[in-house]
């Protein structure tokens, strides 16, 4: 085979732009005629350049609105939760809330929320109810050996909730010292991720 041509003898053809280095691909038509392709098109480098714009605005948007949260305790079956931040929850809902200064914890805490503005909590013998249904016995220590008090029986009030987690370790809203949550406290609502 000869050099500068291809298989079916047409001779190749390549074109430089003098004083750049950019090569233009050329091909053959069907009619005969050559078509030189000139690299890429204005209107999808401006759509690639819009288009990371908004990525990089949408990525500052969710810095703001959402974050990452793990859980490093076996109250609850999940580790990580994506939490939406200044979103307030709905029972049933899980939720990221700071939690009072007595308690001495330098993290957030992830509860389930069990009762919400209007629902009765009633203590019996140390276990509690919220709503009619039983939430768990507000056991007498801690695993560290620090006595605890079960909460008071209450109504809770509006913008309040009682948080909780099925473990029966959690140091939840059963105890005095976590008590109902304010939503001035709650970070964000949290979805489960695994």
């Amino acid at each position: 085979m000869n050099p500068g041509r291809t298989l079916s003898g047409h001779r190749r053809r390549s074109y430089r732009r003098r004083g750049r280095g950019n090569l233009l691909a050329a091909r053959r038509c069907r009619d005969g005629s050559w078509k030189v392709r000139n690299g890429p098109k204005w209107g999808v480098i401006a759509a690639a350049a819009v288009l990371l714009a908004l990525a990089g605005a949408g990525v500052h948007w969710l810095r703001g609105h959402v974050q990452l949260a793990w859980n490093e305790t076996d109250s609850l079956p999940q580790a990580l939760f994506l939490v939406r931040l200044g979103e307030l929850p709905a029972k049933g809902d899980y939720v990221l809330f700071d939690p009072p200064a007595a308690v001495g914890s330098r993290h957030a805490f992830i509860k389930r929320v069990a009762g919400v503005a209007g629902d009765r909590v009633a203590v019996e013998d140390r276990t509690v109810t919220v709503g009619g249904v039983t939430i768990g016995a507000a056991k007498t220590l801690s695993r560290n050996g620090a006595p605890l008090d079960p909460i008071a029986p209450v109504a809770i009030p509006p913008g309040f909730y009682f948080v909780h987690a099925d473990h029966g370790d959690s140091y939840d809203s059963r105890y005095q010292n976590i008590g109902l949550v304010p939503d001035s406290r709650i970070l964000g609502r949290a979805v489960p991720l695994f």
